[in-house]
């Protein structure tokens, strides 16, 4: 389940994280007006190439526990590729501890709910949905702790769109067909 919607989180990168670190180092820039556009552009990325998770796998021969857990952890992704930006504003301002304080945070809560599912006798959803909250929490964390370096806002600025998108899509598909030649074995 994770693999298969992990191969739509990957591609819904389209080389956004490599461009927002390089468009926010230099001194002078006006990293609230480019973050919030290139976080958005990912917004918009992930829901696009993340949504279609749940409506590719009905198209595979898997069981329907495995057709509803890629429904359930897509929302993992989403907060998963959300995060991976807030980590690269991170790495500007050499605050990774930022970063690593809210994946073990994360990670703890993800381990305490799939121990607790263990011991309750709980089914794959629930064990599913731990991975889920657990993201959730890593990225209000990481939201939280940003607020120190940026104003976060959704921003649509057209021209900006456009010049990141020309920057990224060599990435973009670079990035693709990796994970259809690394990946698709194991979608398969």
């Amino acid at each position: 389940v994770i693999a298969f919607v992990q191969f739509f989180g990957v591609v819904a990168d389209m080389g956004l994280y490599m461009i927002s670190i390089k468009r926010i180092s230099p001194s002078g820039t006006d990293v609230d007006h480019i973050f919030g556009n290139i976080f958005t552009l990912r917004l918009v990325s992930a829901l696009f190439f993340v949504g279609l998770a749940p409506l590719v796998v009905l198209i595979f021969p898997y069981p329907a526990i495995v057709k509803t857990g890629v429904l359930v952890v897509t929302g993992m992704n989403l907060f998963v590729a959300l995060n991976q930006l807030l980590v690269g504003l991170y790495q500007k301002e050499l605050t990774m501890f930022r970063a690593s304080a809210g994946e073990v945070l994360g990670k703890l809560l993800t381990l305490g709910i799939v121990a607790l599912a263990v011991v309750w006798h709980q089914s794959l959803y629930f064990i599913l949905f731990a991975f889920v909250i657990g993201s959730l929490f890593i990225l209000l964390l990481s939201l939280l702790f940003a607020r120190k370096f940026v104003r976060l806002r959704l921003r649509f600025d057209w021209p900006v769109w456009l010049d990141v998108l020309k920057e990224s899509w060599p990435i973009a598909v670079t990035i693709a067909l990796n994970i259809i030649y690394f990946r698709a074995d194991t979608i398969m």
